[in-house]
């Protein structure tokens, strides 16, 4: 069903720095702007130079990810649990991660998954095997996690920690994992050392930013229970059934082989680990609970096997399958079926219907921003600059298939404030910087894409964007207001 939905939120943002990546090889930060790590925009722009920019090639992309992740999340719990409840673990998580439908599906969290557990798949197989290449490997990939989000870091030190507590040595095995955990972190760093001031630009967007204004959007720690809402209820309840039941169980029955020290501390380290990491960026959105979803799935998968170690084997049979179905019954968005099926009674073709309901934003949801698109595209070449400024929305910019004429990708950057209602340094360089470019190389078109979204910032796109020094005089001097689509409001240069 994640088919059916449209790009959300942050995917505007990354879609739209992947196409200028795979495009005009514009390299984040260098070339755009987002406050995150770069992982994500990787994985846009591998899918755009394959499959092009569609939000179904998109969606198409994450669910053979989280098909594969599920293959893999199976195998590795095969070592330890028996078949029936590895495979229902494994097929608990994709049921979670539908279940928080558009604002979740295809978010950076969501590709967490498999590296974490294709990384410890090939760990425990390095252990069992005495092979160091293996553990290599899986330092690669389990540091990869923190390419996307930094908080996963932890996630290697998890592995590092309980090797050294459960076998108290540091042999081939941990240096082999370091020195993969290393070449991941080359591999972040690498391309910003060969750009100009690229490692400059690289900390500056991505740590000082986020330490100087970003970090101070923060939510009361209360909201981490209501993040998730019905989701979040029923994780707690299997949760608390699975915990019941590994008390009763002692790993006697549910086990194909016992599990070491090792094991069990990993697997703690790990869910505190994904924990932590929400508590620290602490705005409790739910695509940052993905990774601890997963983590949390096999014990949901006891709490539902629960009967078998309290009841006869044939009543445990009819409960354990009514706890099931109503598992997910309770998470399946019926909403999506509800929706393919009104779409058919309408006569209306299935995908452009379920993303009008999704993104039905009057002012730049789906058909506002088509109409745009078709206007934009008929006014200007493939060669032409055009320069979204919004918020969070310039995708705009994707599906025309133009360029922007400068870094930065939407307004946060040149109009967030410190905690003191003030601009840092770097920005006030960044505010002249991007004045000086739209003098320089004057796009043909300036366009204001305005949702209404004031979470971070107060103004309007344009309200804020006249605020900068200069902008008001280029504008009033070099262009004039040409129409105006909705929230979209397009301003052209003068013959």
């Amino acid at each position: 069903m994640g088919l059916l939905l449209p790009l959300s939120w942050d995917n505007w943002v990354y879609q739209t720095m992947g196409w200028d990546l795979a495009a005009y090889s514009k390299l984040p930060y260098v070339g755009s702007w987002d406050v995150n790590f770069p992982g994500i925009i990787y994985i846009h722009a591998v899918v755009i130079a394959l499959f092009g920019t569609s939000d179904l090639a998109f969606r198409i992309f994450d669910a053979v990810i989280q098909t594969a992740t599920c293959w893999i999340f199976f195998t590795l719990l095969s070592q330890w649990l028996k078949p029936l409840i590895a495979l229902l673990a494994s097929l608990i998580y994709p049921l979670l991660y539908v279940s928080l439908t558009w604002s979740v599906a295809g978010q950076r969290d969501a590709f967490i998954p498999i590296l974490l557990f294709s990384g410890l798949l090939l760990l425990f197989k390095s252990i069992g095997s005495s092979r160091p290449r293996y553990s290599f490997i899986a330092g690669f990939l389990i540091a990869s996690c923190a390419i996307i989000r930094p908080t996963y870091g932890l996630f290697s030190l998890s592995v590092i920690v309980s090797y050294l507590i459960s076998y108290k040595r540091f042999d081939s095995f941990n240096r082999s994992f370091v020195l993969g955990c290393l070449l991941a972190f080359v591999g972040l760093l690498l391309p910003f050392a060969l750009a100009t001031n690229g490692l400059r630009d690289f900390y500056i967007f991505t740590i000082r930013f986020n330490l100087d204004i970003y970090s101070h959007f923060k939510r009361q720690a209360s909201f981490f229970f209501n993040a998730l809402q019905v989701t979040g209820q029923l994780v707690a309840f299997f949760t608390a059934l699975g915990i019941v039941s590994i008390l009763i169980r002692r790993n006697r029955t549910i086990t194909t082989s016992p599990l070491k020290s090792f094991d069990k501390l990993l697997f703690s380290f790990l869910i505190v680990s994904a924990l932590l990491s929400i508590f620290v960026m602490c705005t409790f959105q739910a695509d940052h609970y993905l990774p601890f979803l997963a983590l949390l799935s096999p014990i949901m998968a006891l709490g539902i096997a629960l009967p078998f170690a309290i009841l006869p084997k044939r009543y445990a049979i009819i409960l354990a399958a009514i706890l099931g179905l109503y598992f997910c019954y309770r998470l399946y968005p019926r909403n999506l079926i509800r929706q393919v099926l009104d779409a058919k009674k309408m006569d209306q073709p299935i995908l452009h219907y379920t993303y009008t309901q999704m993104d039905g934003d009057s002012l730049t949801g789906y058909n506002a921003e088509a109409m745009a698109v078709n206007y934009l595209k008929a006014s200007t070449s493939e060669y032409d600059l055009v320069e979204v400024l919004c918020y969070n929305r310039p995708y705009l910019r994707v599906k025309a298939k133009r360029v922007s004429a400068t870094r930065f990708t939407e307004l946060l950057p040149l109009a967030m404030k410190t905690s003191q209602g003030t601009f840092t340094d770097y920005q006030l360089g960044w505010r002249t910087e991007f004045v000086d470019q739209l003098n320089f190389v004057k796009p043909k078109f300036i366009v204001f894409a305005d949702n209404g979204f004031r979470i971070y910032v107060p103004q309007s796109p344009f309200d804020a964007t006249n605020e900068i020094p200069g902008f008001t005089q280029l504008l009033n001097s070099s262009y004039h207001h040409d129409t105006t689509i909705r929230g979209f409001t397009f301003f052209k240069r003068n013959l």
